[in-house]
């Protein structure tokens, strides 16, 4: 073999070989990065290799497989998720509405306030979760600044806190609501009428929001006086649950109703109270003070066998004074 056709074998050669090493590369790029296969422990405390290898890419927030963006979905309109036959979550449904803006347009406004003032229970929506979602949708209908839409929402809240055909719970809640557009929308009438109202859940409720205005000046003579009477009313009953029982010896407290220690005093001790009533029943004692006999009677239950009593006890008797 001449010494030009060797030199033309080695450089095919050599070419061949090269080619090679691209294509090699090239397939070996385009590949998945392979992660090293995961390690599980044996029944008898050795380490099995899995042999499933695991390829390491992942897909990043936002992207699709191939890398590229991908758009986020359109968020559903106050309409979808107000409607009967909505297919949406009940999660998706809340996030549409903690998402609405600070004003409405007057279509949104007027529809919301349909929806709320329903008795039934929220197309789609077991009651608690019906209760829930228009409890939030109040929320969002509070933080508007129009007096005159502030107006409307006050009215819709006085219609549904007297409707029999609404559910007590959500008569509760519209007392809380209508409470929270403050005296400049509400005037207290329909609390005032609750609390000497027949559903003791709602006076107790309403004696609380009675009392919030005492901090700000706008609770009258008055008023304060069918408080307190409506207050020793509730706390006195045995046929009121307890929990208003509670809440009115709360509110004989905050009041320094002096003429409710008696009550306080004995339902304290007594065996027969739940103990939510018992605490509501120390703390008030801590608050009203009185004689040497009540305040020994605290500063034994601090030490006494009542392990849950201990710490209301010893709240009451740093309040305590002797009068």
């Amino acid at each position: 073999m001449s010494h030009a056709v060797r030199y033309r074998a080695l450089l095919i050669g050599a070419l061949a070989i090269t080619m090679g090493g691209v294509v090699a590369l090239i397939c070996f790029r385009s590949e998945p990065a392979i992660t090293a296969a995961p390690e599980v422990s044996s029944p008898k405390g050795g380490r099995i290799v899995s042999p499933v290898a695991i390829p390491a890419h992942r897909a990043l927030v936002g992207q699709s497989l191939d890398g590229r963006d991908r758009p986020a979905p359109a968020s559903p309109s106050l309409a979808v998720v107000l409607a009967g036959d909505s297919s949406l979550s009940y999660a998706q449904r809340l996030a549409v509405i903690h998402a609405l803006p600070a004003e409405f347009t007057a279509e949104d406004h007027a529809t919301l306030l349909l929806v709320v003032s329903e008795p039934r229970s929220v197309p789609g929506l077991s009651p608690t979760q019906s209760r829930a979602f228009k409890n939030d949708i109040l929320n969002a209908l509070g933080r508007q600044t129009s007096a005159a839409r502030l107006e409307e929402i006050a009215d819709i809240l006085r219609s549904m806190a007297v409707d029999p055909a609404q559910e007590p719970a959500m008569r509760d809640y519209a007392l809380q609501h209508l409470a929270s557009l403050g005296p400049t929308v509400d005037d207290g009438a329909i609390h005032l009428a609750a609390i000497t109202g027949s559903e003791p859940a709602l006076a107790a409720t309403a004696l609380l929001h009675l009392l919030a205005r005492e901090r700000t000046g706008d609770l009258t003579a008055d008023v304060r006086s069918h408080v307190a009477a409506a207050a020793l009313r509730l706390a006195a009953d045995p046929q009121v649950p307890e929990t208003s029982r509670a809440t009115a010896l709360q509110a004989c407290a905050r009041l320094k109703l002096a003429e409710s220690r008696p009550l306080a005093f004995e339902l304290a001790r007594s065996g027969d109270a739940s103990l939510p009533l018992r605490i509501a029943a120390v703390a008030a004692l801590g608050d009203l003070g009185g004689d040497v006999a009540t305040r020994d009677y605290l500063a034994a239950l601090v030490t006494g066998s009542e392990k849950r009593l201990r710490v209301p006890a010893q709240s009451a008797l740093k309040r305590f004074s002797i009068n």
